[in-house]
């Protein structure tokens, strides 16, 4: 277990390629697709495992190493104009805008991959395994609620994290998981659990403030 003996960098964005390519074999660079990883020298560092497994909707490369080598790899590639470091709250933004979930946050214990929307991450047909019944009969039966994506039309209307969705009445009938202002839209955007009934295009509230502000349900 070398875990604590290991560095983890992220270069993340549309000119990551051509970044990273400064400081490695290109051309090994440019074999890598999606989701896979390779061993390479990087900024003069020997062995530096390369992954392309981001998860900011943004290619990505994460770059794992020996601590003793990592603040070589970050001064090398924050000395390139076009990097600039980014925290977790700006890579939780870019997530939200992908749709991708948050785990403990969007998906938990007491939520199945169908409410979720990831039934793809679920082989019902492979065989037995703990919860294959429930699904089953879940999606025999429908579930009975299901993760949204929503959007405001205004950024002065943000939605937050655990906020209460509802009905036109005011009446709670779900929750915001994930909420944020998206700096690309420069509208509020979210995603939260709704009644399976609702369809895209339709309209919830957050109470901002007193008042009912809409959100439409989008993909």
């Amino acid at each position: 277990d070398i875990t604590e003996e290991t560095v983890l960098l992220a270069l993340s964005g549309p000119r990551s390629t051509e970044v990273l390519g400064r400081f490695t074999d290109k051309d090994q660079l440019a074999s890598l697709p999606y989701y896979s990883f390779g061993f390479g020298e990087v900024a003069g560092i020997p062995r530096v495992l390369v992954a392309t497994t981001g998860y900011t909707g943004e290619w990505t490369y994460e770059l794992f190493l020996r601590k003793d080598q990592g603040e070589k790899l970050w001064e090398a590639l924050v000395e390139q104009p076009e990097v600039v470091p980014a925290g977790l709250a700006a890579r939780n933004t870019l997530r939200l805008e992908m749709g991708y979930l948050l785990c403990g946050t969007d998906v938990d214990e007491e939520t199945t991959p169908l409410e979720a929307g990831v039934s793809w991450a679920v082989r019902l047909e492979k065989g037995d395994f703990i919860g294959r019944e429930a699904l089953l009969r879940q999606k025999a039966e429908g579930s009975p609620r299901k993760l949204y994506g929503l959007i405001s039309d205004s950024m002065r209307i943000i939605p937050r994290d655990g906020m209460p969705l509802l009905d036109q009445k005011g009446d709670p009938i779900g929750r915001i998981t994930s909420g944020s202002l998206s700096p690309t839209l420069q509208r509020g955007i979210a995603l939260g659990y709704l009644p399976f009934t609702y369809k895209l295009g339709e309209m919830v509230y957050i109470s901002v403030r007193g008042t009912l502000a809409p959100l439409t349900l989008t993909k």
